[in-house]
């Protein structure tokens, strides 16, 4: 969910032979019981496992999931590797527990790096992430240079952003009639580039899909490097700089404002443990997502402290649809959140939802999309399936500020029979460096009344 960090060693074996192998700390899931699973990763801890393996081994591995891969150079003495080195084989005969939040790959990686000086600064993280390493790293200069390794469909997804539509349908036309003696580059330099990487990455990624046979693929190859091509040797793409988890906001969030509920007025408090949501700044991302775990919101007035909603698991992805590679966009939900009766007035209910769907970009700043969801609720001692549909777009704007807009027509929430529009924009403003200003608005009507719900929020990143 949050990615995973290891350490890859390499040099020369005894024979003098270049070597490189990963080192990694991970844990075994073997369940589907999720309270257990939950309790046992967080309070008594699992069976946690040191590997090592052939890089080439858990590169391939990754990559075939659909995962991309960062390397970073570290940039450290000849007695700090020693120390690591060291540190490292005492390591491996130990028996440790694997804990989610307190010690997971992350914090194993963190504290081997915090060996490379006396005088190594330590972030203030709620739980160390795969991102707070890399961020930690580079805060205390141990990154000397930066290697992106996209899988097959986003290295593919990437290629066909930087061309024009008629220049990606014409590639996805000659390998779908297979007739490959049409293939030809455009005379401008930057875009014969993308479409021969474009056309070679294709090949490769069909190929191993088994949906065109290996002489197709060589003779793609020896089209696309014949030496007469003015792009030979001179030029290259650097994805380094493309995508870069150093420039994400921080992985948790803590925020104070202001919300107007059913007419009456409340002082708001969140707490987001880890990890982002949809009206965060999310542009160094490969897509655009949400991923909450433990997202808790109170509200609090001179009556009450009442339990807005706590996200145990959230997650949406918005796949950008592709002619090529395709894409579908999907999203899950697990926790307690508010549903609505026939006077819109909110209950905190129990819910667990999912949905599927197709996102389009329209351009770099602007996306669309189309969800089709179902839920399982329990709320006003009762449990009922529901709908609830859902259309919207987003926009990164001028100014550093993002604006999200949705519509959903919910069907049947509470075991009513009934439905409800909601209609909702969230505008977010990204200019001070850590914090985040965010305004909501909710409209939702049926056919008895409307009504509706402001919210200000300001939000530190830590």
């Amino acid at each position: 969910m949050m990615g995973h960090v290891f350490l890859k060693l390499s040099g020369n074996d005894y024979k003098l032979a270049h070597v490189a192998h990963a080192v990694s700390f991970y844990t075994i899931i073997n369940t589907y019981n999720i309270p257990f699973l939950i309790i046992e990763s967080t309070l008594t801890g699992m069976k946690g496992y040191f590997s090592l393996l052939p890089y080439k081994e858990q590169l391939s591995q990754y990559l075939e999931e659909n995962r991309n891969v960062w390397e970073y150079r570290l940039r450290l003495s000849r007695e700090a590797r020693k120390l690591i080195y060291y540190h490292i084989w005492e390591l491996k005969d130990l028996r440790m527990k694997y804990f989610f939040t307190g010690y997971n790959c992350a914090t194993v990686i963190y504290d081997i790096l915090s060996l490379s000086s006396r005088n190594f600064s330590r972030g203030d993280y709620l739980w160390i992430t795969p991102k707070d390493v890399i961020k930690d790293a580079y805060r205390n200069h141990l990154i000397a240079s930066a290697k992106l390794i996209p899988s097959d469909q986003w290295n593919i997804r990437m290629l066909s952003a930087a061309l024009n539509k008629g220049s990606t349908d014409n590639i996805y036309t000659l390998f779908k009639k297979k007739d490959f003696s049409h293939l030809a580059l455009s005379g401008d330099i930057a875009k014969g580039l993308y479409e021969r990487e474009l056309i070679l990455s294709y090949g490769d990624y069909l190929y191993r899909q088994g949906k065109i046979k290996a002489a197709s693929l060589d003779a793609i190859e020896d089209k696309m490097n014949k030496p007469a091509s003015v792009l030979d040797g001179k030029y290259h793409i650097d994805l380094s700089e493309y995508k870069s988890p150093l420039k994400t906001s921080g992985e948790s969030q803590l925020g104070v404002g202001y919300k107007m509920l059913n007419r009456h007025n409340y002082l708001k408090l969140y707490l987001l443990p880890a990890s982002n949501t949809l009206s965060d700044d999310n542009r160094e991302y490969f897509n655009e997502n949400v991923l909450k775990l433990g997202e808790t919101s109170l509200l609090v007035n001179r009556r009450s402290i009442k339990l807005e909603s706590f996200q145990l698991y959230a997650m949406k992805s918005f796949v950008p649809w592709n002619k090529l590679v395709k894409g579908i966009s999907d999203e899950v939900h697990l926790g307690l959140e508010q549903h609505y009766d026939r006077e819109l007035k909110s209950h905190l209910a129990a819910n667990a939802s999912a949905g599927v769907g197709l996102t389009e970009r329209l351009s770099p700043d602007m996306e669309v999309y189309a969800l089709m969801n179902a839920g399982l609720g329990y709320g006003h001692s009762r449990l009922y399936p529901y709908l609830y549909p859902e259309v919207g777009a987003i926009i990164y704007d001028i100014m550093n500020m993002k604006t999200v807009l949705f519509y959903k027509y919910v069907y049947n929430q509470l075991g009513l029979n009934d439905f409800y529009h909601d209609f909702g924009i969230t505008q977010s403003f990204f200019g001070c460096r850590g914090f985040k200003f965010e305004f909501n608005l909710e409209h939702r009507f049926n056919d008895l009344r409307s009504d509706d719900t402001y919210e200000v929020m300001l939000n530190k990143y830590f």
